[in-house]
């Protein structure tokens, strides 16, 4: 239970870190949204890699460690025996800090897919034409002339319904949080109420 707690109040945390971007950093944000995407991606496959790799590692050192467990009772120097010993202990120390690391990593990871997610889910609410030109100019950066060709539509009203979509983006995105916020707390609030009963 205590456990669950936890990851309710860290993601209370991160959701209360999110504090609701400008139009310009949403717009900014948007334009890289793609990259980012792929980036966090790729970065996860890695990681899960590396957790292959640490996972082995562990088993590694675990056989070792009864292995070198009996060796050390047959040693007579205990001089020999404190050396093994911290080795064995070292080298544990090291995997167990880098699982830390990549544990956190995938904690970041899964953080901004859950932002990317949500802004995804903000930008479905819109209206269709808001929907339209925040996933062509803003997040696909396609030219306002070619668009406008394509729409039907002036630079001007290209322009005009850009910053109204970033601006109800932005809005919704703010409510957004501010819901997932209040879920997240009712969730610890009725986890502490269970865990108390």
């Amino acid at each position: 239970m205590k456990e669950q707690d936890g990851k309710h109040r860290q993601r209370v945390e991160y959701y209360s870190e999110l504090a609701a971007m400008d139009v310009q950093e949403l717009a900014e944000y948007l334009a890289h949204l793609a990259d980012m995407e792929k980036m966090l991606h790729n970065r996860e496959n890695d990681v899960m890699h590396e957790v292959e790799s640490l996972d082995s590692a562990m088993e590694r050192n675990s056989r070792t460690r009864i292995v070198a467990g009996k060796v050390i009772d047959e040693m007579e120097s205990t001089s020999q025996k404190d050396r093994l010993y911290y080795a064995l202990m070292r080298s544990r120390q090291d995997v167990e800090e880098q699982i830390e690391e990549v544990i956190e990593e995938l904690v970041t990871i899964s953080r901004e897919k859950c932002k990317i997610t949500l802004l995804k889910k903000c930008i479905a609410k819109l209206p269709k034409k808001e929907q339209e030109i925040v996933n062509h100019i803003c997040i696909q950066g396609e030219k306002w002339q070619v668009y406008g060709k394509m729409a039907g539509l002036s630079v001007s009203t290209i322009s005009r319904i850009r910053g109204r979509a970033l601006e109800q983006l932005g809005e919704i995105f703010s409510e957004q949080l501010q819901e997932a916020r209040r879920s997240m707390m009712l969730k610890l609030m009725d986890g502490y109420s269970t865990y108390e009963e």
